[in-house]
């Protein structure tokens, strides 16, 4: 997968430990002629990726710059040039390239080690060739996806395999963090950047950096070497995926733009008594958040290779029993303290998932209380009947009397009808009022009524319940609202920033390039004034030796001696006094004077002419490979001072120019700074308003759960008292009597 050149070792190795580095303005000079400096013809043949000054475009490091190459193969390539020399950086890529061939993973980025890849300054340099991966920086990753907990808790997965790999192997990054991991467009994470990369045929080199310092902890020093070094900064990347996936308002609290690092830095390791972030998840009362906490200080206050490795089986636990987690959604039982790094995870993992209000159970079924009361004793009902027998049988011979009556046509049957219905509503209307003095009815009916309380009591404590619940689910609403207002505001802060300082840095940016277009006209000016000079002192030489050159001293084919006295009588004593030959048309031959005058010696045929003029031609071109090819120091020291105190001023004048850009954008990160700080302030105290309410509600919520705990109790006693009197009827009381 992965294999590296390893030709010219001892030849780069000469140059290169005695030479220091390019700069990466010196690459980037270079390379703006690809095919002249590159031997690949891969990238020779190539275009390179340019900014908007048509220059090329570097990604610049501590210790390198990259630049993009669209190869003539239509890939897209990074070349990585070294701008410090570093002892055995050959070695080391061969042995990092042997092992990480074996890993196959993918989140490795193939790359080739060219020992003679650049040549710069007539130095043939090596750099590091990888094929370019479309991805996005993990800082942006996680703020383009800060309200999908789901992606970031995948993420996290990803990085605790890649760990997992990496330990297996024996192997580690050394400087993990954010700018050496990209996340893909297909969700995949890739590790960069593997200079510092410890595999174990290294062991006897040591390190040869230290990593990030926001992602190391404050104790690591050269001194460290092995396959613990990324077990802190493992910790501090999955710990921040996860808190974030948990609690997405944290990054707008402790993550600052422009600050490398995620929601911990090298402050807080320095300090941890005074982070303010280690004490939000501290102080925290979610046990996941929390348990991260106490990962962070016993990772800062532990040696690094006494770091646990980054896996799913140490956690330290809370020990402080059951408690309730409060979460800006709901309110629930916590018992994290007691389970173990690979519970926690999948429970996080599914709380993230699944995670809604909670609500307060007021459908209180009291039937389940009955089905498990034991049974009671039905109320016999035998009731002494003497009066309504003695009345019923009084009507039966009333209604006797009227059928006589109207078999005698005494009265007509309509009216016989009529008083039998009344009599028998006036029997009907005594039973019931006999039925109604009986003492078992009376009791009955009390039973009935306190029933009826019981039900009132409990329609009453469900709708305090409900109402308790909406008021405490309305606190959320208005929790979340007000969060999703500070993060707008903290955004817009953050966009107003970013906007101020793209104006200033494009207004800066016109008066630099103004600057350096005056810089670059005042180097062509430089450089033509020292051409004109040279071309003046070249041609001073030449004419100087031509006029050394005399014909009575040299011997020219076919002239003898009585032809150089006629061409000296004829003012052609050396090469200097003509310029050359010319046929006229007459077919005569001419020598041309310096003077532009056209003479014709005598005895100087065509034949001739041309052997002084080859003679004349000869002697300039030896002297023209012999003229001086620079001025003399004091004439070039005195033009370059010409020029010194324009260069100078310009220089200045950019300096200052790109101070101001550093000067405007710290005012403006501080003026954002001391916004979003008093934000969070605002934000913090909102959060402890709503926690407090939140408490009061569930305080009231299990009162109110008493009360309906209670009277639904209540009910099923009375429910069960009224049904011992089930065979008390009023119509078991018409049937007693009419029975006898």
């Amino acid at each position: 997968m992965m294999t590296p050149h390893l030709s010219g070792l001892t030849s780069i190795k000469s140059m290169s430990e005695g030479s220091s580095y390019p700069t990466g303005a010196q690459y980037r000079e270079t390379l703006q002629h690809p095919n002249a400096c590159f031997k690949d013809p891969i990238l020779a043949g190539g275009k390179m990726k340019t900014d908007h000054f048509g220059l090329p475009k570097p990604i610049s490091g501590n210790y390198a710059s990259v630049f993009t190459v669209e190869g003539v193969d239509g890939k897209t390539w990074a070349v990585k040039c070294f701008t410090r020399y570093a002892a055995n950086q050959q070695m080391r890529y061969q042995y990092i390239s042997e092992t990480l061939s074996k890993l196959y993973q993918p989140w490795l980025v193939p790359f080739d080690y060219v020992p003679e890849g650049i040549l710069c300054l007539g130095v043939w340099y090596p750099v590091l060739r990888m094929e370019w991966v479309e991805a996005t920086g993990l800082i942006n990753f996680i703020e383009a996806h800060l309200s999908e907990p789901k992606v970031l808790s995948d993420l996290a997965s990803k990085f605790l395999q890649m760990n997992h790999d990496m330990a297996s192997a024996g192997i580690a990054h050394g400087d993990l963090q954010h700018g050496n991991l990209l996340v893909t467009s297909a969700g995949e994470l890739k590790l960069i950047d593997y200079d510092g990369m410890y595999v174990p045929g290294l062991v006897n080199l040591g390190a040869s950096e230290i990593g990030h310092a926001n992602y190391q902890s404050p104790i690591r020093s050269m001194k460290h070497w092995g396959s613990y070094l990324d077990r802190f900064s493992a910790w501090i990347i999955y710990g921040s995926l996860i808190a974030l996936a948990v609690d997405p308002s944290l990054w707008t609290r402790f993550h600052h733009d422009g600050v490398e690092a995620l929601i911990l830095g090298k402050g807080d390791y320095l300090a941890p008594e005074g982070s303010l972030a280690l004490a939000a998840l501290a102080q925290n009362s979610d046990s996941r958040l929390w348990t991260l906490s106490q990962i962070w200080t016993q990772s800062l206050a532990s040696n690094l290779d006494a770091i646990p490795i980054l896996d799913s089986t140490v956690l330290p636990k809370r020990n402080v029993g059951r408690q309730f987690a409060v979460t800006t959604q709901s309110t629930t039982l916590s018992e994290d303290g007691d389970k173990d790094l690979s519970v926690l995870i999948d429970d996080w993992l599914k709380s993230i998932e699944s995670a809604a209000p909670g609500t307060l159970d007021t459908a209180i079924d009291p039937t389940w209380i009955l089905a498990n009361l034991p049974p009671v004793p039905r109320v016999a009902f035998k009731p002494q009947c003497g009066g309504p027998r003695l009345m019923y049988a009084s009507g039966l011979i009333l209604i006797i009397v009227l059928i006589v009556l109207v078999d005698l046509s005494a009265i007509r049957v309509a009216d016989a009808g009529i008083g039998g219905v009344a009599l028998i509503i006036v029997v009907l209307g005594l039973s019931q009022w006999w039925y109604n003095r009986l003492d078992v009815v009376r009791k009955k009916r009390q039973c009935l009524h306190h029933l009826n309380q019981q039900a009132g009591l409990v329609k009453r404590s469900e709708y305090l319940a409900a109402t308790v619940e909406k008021e405490r689910q309305l606190v959320d609403v208005r929790e979340r609202r007000a969060v999703a207002g500070f993060e707008k505001r903290v955004k817009e802060t953050r966009d107003s920033e970013s906007k101020l300082l793209q104006e200033a840095e494009a207004r800066s940016a016109r008066e630099i390039a103004k600057v350096e277009a005056k810089l670059n006209s005042l180097m062509v000016t430089e450089s033509l004034d020292i051409s004109s000079r040279l071309q003046i002192l070249q041609n001073s030489y030449i004419a100087d030796q031509l006029r050394a050159s005399t014909i009575q001293s040299t011997t020219i084919q076919g002239i003898g001696d009585s032809l150089k006295m006629e061409l000296v009588r004829c003012g052609i004593r050396t090469a200097a006094d003509f310029t050359g030959i010319f046929r006229g048309s007459n077919s005569q031959v001419y020598i041309i004077m310096r003077n532009g005058a056209h003479i014709h010696p005598k005895g100087i045929g065509e034949t001739k002419a041309r052997s002084l003029e080859n003679w004349r031609q000869a002697t300039e071109k030896y002297f023209r490979q012999r003229q001086p090819m620079s001025l003399p120091t004091a004439e070039l020291q005195m033009v370059q001072a010409k020029y010194l105190h324009q260069r100078q001023s310009l220089n200045s004048q950019e300096s200052a120019l790109r101070s101001l850009i550093v000067a405007q954008r710290q005012q403006f990160h501080d003026q954002s700074a001391l916004r979003i700080k008093s934000l969070n302030g605002e934000l913090a105290d909102l959060r402890k308003r709503c926690s407090a309410e939140r408490i009061d509600f569930d305080i009231r919520a299990k009162a109110i759960r008493r009360e309906v705990s209670a009277a639904v109790w209540s009910q099923a006693k009375a429910e069960l008292d009224y049904r011992r009197f089930r065979e008390v009827t009023f119509m078991r009381y018409l049937v007693c009597a009419f029975r006898g």
